[in-house]
């Protein structure tokens, strides 16, 4: 096909394929280009990742869009982009930014003139929507697993083709309702969750949105106490391992502050270390009960039913395929399987989960190693258990077992057998990425 091919390797991440074919023009339709092009637009691309901005911008540049890429937001001339614009060409503003401030982008739109700024799209990270509508000019872009079907969204708002997004996201029998955080406190519905890890988090935060419970999430103990001061919750659900405070010293504080003949809040433990001293450790500091990670849907539906006196409502065995379709997906190194059971097998969930997870596994792993040259024994466990309990929940099992290996020779400095298990955590791992990179991740 005389095309070219560019691999790019790194060592514990793998390998980047970079594919040039030679291709004659499609024939020429007028109606299709008139709709998609972008000749008009001037393009301001606000991105860090080097990757990120290259692929965005060839995506635009593709469509005819002039693509300037800026900094920051104060790297940002309004009055410049005013004084550039000529009629017919529209200034827009296309921001990647996974921990974007909406109140900072708001303030952009409150000061820009029509002429300075005609759209800003904002790329991040979305909660159970495509795409949510800020003001005629600010739209939030829910960030895709595939970096090519976000940018299809951004050219679809920047053309003004909200609608038909909304209308899509509107009609889908997919997505459940996520109740209100006011319908949840009136309800007995209001959760409390204690956990550092964000993979889990997330995990945790769909469970809970799938089953009709709305919550607070805080990354240490600390947090959750200062949080439980201030509200008020059905039910705390709480790791046992976190840093600053953790699930027993959380427990330990509330029940000293409860006041005599106040309901006592129902505190229930979920951890990565299921062993039955655990659970006898946890009952009696207190809780209530024990919840081993990851936890299975149909399971948290019950626990939680049983201490917030709720009925069982929707039956969860309908948010996820057959047990047979999700043994098909299963493979070697990662069983999605798993993953499904927890949060439902909605493809995008799926593949959103996977693309954080990969990220996140692999910043780990480099923290991993890093504290291996070091000598800082005690350093690659603490990193391994955290790594343990997302592997775990997204199933990449084999991963898991070993950071749990990884884990308990940490605790016991034990050189000689961290020596051993490295090894086989770098190929679980890169086995792992490849596995969530086959499936266009």
């Amino acid at each position: 096909m005389r095309g070219k091919l560019h691999p790019e390797s790194k060592p514990g991440v793998g390998t980047t394929f970079e594919i040039v074919l030679p291709a004659k023009p499609a024939a020429h339709n007028s109606q299709h280009e008139q709709f998609a092009r972008l000749d008009q637009f001037r393009c301001y691309l606000l991105c860090t990742d080097t990757s990120v901005f290259k692929d965005g911008s060839n995506c635009l540049r593709h469509l005819g869009a002039t693509v300037k890429q800026i900094a920051s937001l104060a790297t940002l001339d309004l009055q410049q982009m005013s004084a550039s614009a000529n009629a017919g060409t529209y200034n827009v503003l296309v921001a990647v930014d996974d921990n974007a401030r909406i109140d900072d982008y708001q303030a952009i739109t409150e000061k820009a003139s029509d002429q300075a700024l005609h759209r800003l799209v904002l790329v991040r990270p979305l909660e159970n929507q495509t795409v949510s509508v800020e003001n005629e000019v600010f739209t939030i872009v829910g960030t895709r697993p595939n970096l090519n079907t976000t940018f299809q969204y951004v050219i679809s708002v920047l053309h003004g083709n909200v609608a038909h997004l909304l209308e899509e996201e509107a009609g889908s029998t997919e997505s459940a309702r996520v109740i209100t955080r006011e319908e949840a406190e009136r309800s007995g519905r209001m959760i409390l969750v204690a956990e550092d890890n964000d993979i889990n988090q997330r995990v945790i935060k769909s469970q809970l949105d799938l089953l009709g419970y709305a919550c607070d999430i805080a990354a240490n103990g600390e947090e959750a106490l200062v949080l439980w001061g201030k509200n008020h919750y059905s039910l705390l659900l709480t790791d046992l391992h976190m840093p600053v405070l953790d699930g027993y010293e959380l427990t330990a504080a509330i029940r000293r502050q409860e006041k005599n003949g106040d309901k006592r809040l129902p505190i229930l433990a979920f951890t990565a270390n299921a062993t039955k001293s655990e659970r006898k450790a946890c009952i009696d500091s207190g809780m209530n009960d024990y919840l081993p990670k990851p936890v299975p849907l149909e399971n948290l539906q019950q626990k939680l039913a049983r201490w917030t006196n709720q009925s069982t409502g929707t039956d969860v065995r309908a948010t996820s395929d057959t047990d047979t379709a999700v043994m098909n997906t299963a493979d070697a190194v990662l069983d999605v399987g798993v993953l499904e059971k927890l949060v439902g097998a909605d493809k995008a969930i799926i593949q959103s989960f996977l693309h954080d997870y990969k990220a996140s596994s692999q910043r780990s792993a480099a923290a991993i190693f890093k504290a291996y040259e070091g000598g800082e024994w005690q350093q690659v466990g603490r990193i391994a258990h955290a790594l343990k309990s997302s592997s775990r929940s997204v199933g990449a099992l084999a991963l898991g077992e070993i950071c749990a290996e990884l884990e308990n020779a940490g605790k016991t400095q034990d050189e000689k057998q961290i020596h051993r298990l490295m090894t086989g955590f770098q190929q679980t791992l890169t086995a792992v990425v490849e596995s969530i990179s086959k499936r266009g991740i």
